[in-house]
């Protein structure tokens, strides 16, 4: 019995080591190369001690996990990931200044083997990030105006307006899908579930569903 017990917990040691892979996060990045079938998990903050903290590790998942942690890049949360071009991409977000203050993100970076800073563009909210016929795209509200939602496409290695749309979607936080080249922002009202497709203007909504965060 006890040599069974000892081999269990052998192998579970084992499996531990070679199956490791990211801790329990808050707000991460996770974008997903269909090409080379990688997932990658990026930043957020992570309950260590009894308090949140900033990590600015990337996890890469192709088969089996492995971590780049070189503090080349600021650590955040709430911040825009995605593969484009043969790369991974990540937008804004917030981080914490010296005062321990929530402070909003405008930068552009590039992965490669290591973080590289590429520009700078419009202070979003959580910032959504695509990668469309080529193209680089943000999208979300303003920091500085919660109701207007903008989309950006990145030109070279500026930013340039793609469109602007006035919202009143009161405090919920939406978030910002990409259908067939048109962009969706989801949120949640009075009557449920809202759809509603800034392309065409078109809306959709859910009704009756249980109330969630």
């Amino acid at each position: 019995m006890t040599k069974v017990f000892c081999l269990t917990l052998f192998l579970n040691a084992v499996c531990t080591t070679a199956f490791a892979q990211p801790p329990g996060k808050h707000w991460e990045g996770v974008a997903f190369d269909q090409t080379n079938s990688e997932l990658a998990v990026f930043s957020g903050t992570e309950y260590i001690n009894n308090k949140w903290k900033v990590t600015d590790s990337l996890w890469l998942y192709n088969g089996k996990w492995r971590i780049v942690d070189d503090n080349s890049i600021t650590g955040r949360w709430a911040h825009g990931l995605c593969y484009h071009d043969n790369a991974i991409y990540t937008y804004g977000g917030l981080r914490y200044n010296e005062k321990e203050e929530e402070v909003g993100l405008n930068d552009l970076h590039r992965f490669t083997g290591s973080w590289e800073k590429i520009t700078e563009g419009p202070r979003l909210s959580l910032p959504e990030m695509f990668s469309v016929n080529g193209e680089l795209v943000v999208a979300g509200f303003l920091q500085e105006d919660s109701n207007k939602f903008e989309v950006w496409v990145l030109r070279g290695n500026t930013f340039q307006r793609r469109s602007s749309t006035t919202l009143s979607l009161g405090e919920d936080r939406p978030r910002v899908l990409l259908v067939k080249g048109d962009f969706i922002i989801v949120y949640l009202d009075s009557e449920g579930l809202v759809f509603k497709n800034i392309t065409s203007g078109k809306t959709n909504t859910v009704k009756d569903l249980q109330k969630r965060t």
